[in-house]
């Protein structure tokens, strides 16, 4: 017991030595340099710089110095030829061969970072001296990289410049580099350009190579930068032309930058003379070659110092006034430094304004964003937004033309709304005198194009087909604006609306019609939407669903399986499905009547809306087209007691013969059929179903075409 307390004391006695050890280790240095410390500045003392060894650099004066505490240190340099500094010391300057450390006050050592240039052969030269001259910022011969070049072009008398080429010229395969004819660049590697000139500008569009069954669209930055490199040139994208008659054009992702604008667009002309296509608008192709350029259209951004701005604290900002007075106001991509994300309350507030483009970096527009905007005609909107109301314009009555431009990849809900894109473009390019069926899911499953067309041959009318039909969700009165704006003389618009307000004059946008339309943005563009109800809160609601950080070029060719090039389905549609036949028999046991469809909702629709249903009608008339009205299919079973009776069917047709300004060619009983023919719902035919309704309407058709004539 005793020994074993002589332990433990001799324990405590080492823990505690060891513990004042450790107190003078750490401790006696500080007291040692606190009486060290003198009460002025130490102008006695020196202090040792050195200068690390870097390759390329010499150092001339002494390495290393010694200076007074607070001094500055100067090392005298020579650097080799080509070798450029790329980071300097902390608080370092060079000038003039002197590297300075001011103010030294503590030992160190300096470390630099260089990279050697390297000579470059450089010559520009024309290809024709009698066409035309350059005049170059840089004369023939060796120069180091990274010096900046400006090339200048100038067509003789009777001459236009047709583009720098690098390698060659033109002619003898060069590759083009700048359409723009002062051409700026970074001299990086050993380059031969020549200025190229020639009666008739040569599009190389005229020349690429297209590979079969593909379109080629080539891409200027007519005045931006590729950024993939900084520098000017052009992007070339392939598209399938298997079952699309126009290719969409390049989403806003970034390809193309020009400091202080914003990408507008695209134009056949370089100019802005041709034809205007937004980012993801449909591009219609020539009829004569398979490939087009398209250029760059850029919009300066209003001056930043015109807006009053507020810095949201997470690295964006918000504008919260304009106080600028441009005709075109174009939202600037960043405020010092920072991207711009949303526009606040009041941000455009009385402006005498008469475009606005919402660039791609807003994301939030507060309701009353833009205010009282009276002279405000035209909007550019990127489809970034994501948080927008309709109460986000407030009292802009001239506001009617919308151009939205895609950022966000199109990503159809299904193959059926991929497959009514298919049927716009055909819509934009068919030429020949063409049937245009408006309606919803019913026609899209329940008529056959190829069919209709050689049926009406046979009878000596040669029509094609546009089934522009996809969902009874549909505004339809969008849809008929639409080819009212595409229709040409001697076309006819053919009606055929289901039994819903929507297909009956609904001006109000939805989801639905949005899935439809995501890869025919120009489509908005070609109505007034003052016509129209909620768009901006319909496409915010919309365009949460997507995913805005995927992109494919090429999606939208994921979407040509199960429809042929009329868009139509091609799959194989027989008898009632399993779950329909018990909606069927839901009917049956009720006597056969029952269902929820009735004829007074159309009714009822046509008098609330007949002027706007009037309007595409009148619109395509004065065209020089003809406006036919049909109606749906639907199982007779599905309806209602009253609608099976002649009395609301006869009140359905007077509405329409009285108020729409259409010629109506069928009879409602006619297109109330049994439920046999029925597939998977009351308005879906399957493939026997299709073959009736379609020789059925074929031969509505002829009987008018035949009684015009002969009234003609």
């Amino acid at each position: 017991m005793t020994e074993s307390r002589h332990i433990r004391a001799n324990l405590r006695k080492a823990i505690c030595l060891l513990f004042l050890v450790i107190c003078a280790i750490f401790f006696f240095p500080a007291c040692h340099g606190s009486e060290a410390k003198p009460s002025a500045e130490p102008r006695d003392v020196t202090v040792t710089v050195m200068l690390e060894d870097a390759d390329g650099v010499t150092v001339k004066s002494e390495n290393p110095i010694s200076v007074k505490w607070g001094e500055d240190a100067r090392f005298e340099l020579s650097l080799a030829d080509g070798l450029v500094i790329d980071k300097l010391p902390a608080g370092a300057t060079y000038k003039d061969g002197l590297l300075t450390l001011p103010k030294v006050k503590f030992p160190v050592t300096l470390r630099m970072e260089t990279h050697r240039r390297v000579l470059c052969d450089f010559s520009a030269s024309v290809a024709d001296g009698t066409a035309g001259s350059i005049e170059s910022s840089l004369d023939a011969g060796s120069h180091w990289s990274e010096t900046a070049v400006t090339l200048t072009a100038k067509p003789a008398e009777g001459y236009l410049f047709a583009g720098f080429s690098r390698g060659a010229t033109i002619e003898e395969g060069g590759e083009v580099v700048s359409f723009d004819p002062r051409y700026s660049f970074i001299l990086e590697e050993n380059i031969k350009l020549f200025a190229n000139f020639t009666r008739e500008w040569i599009d190389p569009a005229e020349t690429v190579a297209v590979p079969d069954g593909k379109w080629v669209l080539i891409y200027h930055s007519n005045g931006g930068v590729l950024a993939e490199t900084g520098k000017e040139g052009m992007k070339t994208v392939e598209f399938s032309n298997e079952y699309y008659y126009c290719p969409n054009a390049l989403a806003d992702r970034g390809y193309f930058e020009r400091e202080g604008y914003a990408l507008l667009g695209y134009n056949t002309k370089a100019d802005g003379s041709g034809k205007y296509y937004g980012p993801g608008w449909n591009v219609v192709m020539p009829e004569e070659r398979d490939a087009i350029s398209l250029f760059c259209i850029w919009a300066e951004e209003s001056d930043p110092a015109d807006f009053e701005h507020i810095d949201n604290g997470d690295g964006t900002v918000t504008l919260k006034r304009y106080n600028g007075n441009d005709e075109f106001v174009v939202t600037p991509a960043k405020i010092d430094g920072k991207p711009v994300t949303a526009l606040r309350k009041g941000c455009l507030f009385y402006s005498d304004a008469k475009r606005l483009m919402i660039t791609k970096n807003i994301r939030t527009v507060e309701e009353n964003a833009i205010y009282k905007c009276h002279g405000l005609e035209e909007l550019y909107m990127c489809d970034s937004v994501t948080s927008i109301t309709d109460k986000s314009f407030y009292e802009c009555p001239e506001l009617h033309r919308i151009n939205m431009l895609a950022v966000v990849q199109a990503q159809f809900q299904n193959t059926r709304h991929g497959s009514c894109s298919v049927k716009y473009e055909k819509l934009l390019v068919e030429k020949n005198p063409k049937i245009i069926i408006s309606s919803g899911s019913n026609c899209a499953y329940g008529v056959k194009s190829e069919d209709l067309i050689a049926l009406l041959a046979d009878a000596g009318y040669d029509y094609e087909i546009v089934n522009y039909s996809t969902s009874a969700g549909l505004i339809a009165s969008y849809i008929n604006d639409v080819i009212a704006a595409l229709i040409n003389e001697g076309d006819v618009l053919l009606l055929a609306p289901e039994i819903s307000a929507n297909q009956l004059g609904a001006r109000a946008f939805n989801g639905t019609l949005w899935q439809v339309i995501e890869g025919a943005y120009d489509s908005i563009a070609l109505v007034d939407m003052r016509n129209f109800d909620k768009f901006f809160s319909s496409f915010a609601a919309f365009n949460k669903t997507r995913d805005h950080t995927v992109y494919d070029e090429h999606c939208y060719e994921k979407y040509h399986t199960g429809f042929d090039r009329y868009g139509e389905s091609n799959y194989a549609r027989s008898g009632n499905t399993a779950k329909y036949a018990q909606t069927v028999q839901s009917y049956m046991d009720k006597g056969g009547a029952g269902g929820a469809f009735s004829f007074k909702t159309c009714v009822d629709s046509i008098n609330k809306y007949y002027e706007s249903l009037n309007r595409a009608f009148d619109a395509a008339a004065n065209k020089g087209a003809t406006v036919l009205m049909t109606f749906s299919v639907i199982n007779k079973q599905s309806l209602d007691t009253e609608s099976q009776k002649s009395a609301l069917q006869e009140a359905y047709m007077n509405a329409v013969d009285t108020l729409l300004h259409v010629t109506r060619i069928s009879h409602i009983s006619t297109y109330m059929m049994d439920s046999a023919i029925f597939y998977d719902s009351d308005q879906h035919v399957d493939d026997a179903g299709r073959d009736i309704r379609t020789k059925q309407l074929a031969a509505e058709l002829i009987a008018y075409f035949d009684s015009a004539k002969e009234g003609k």
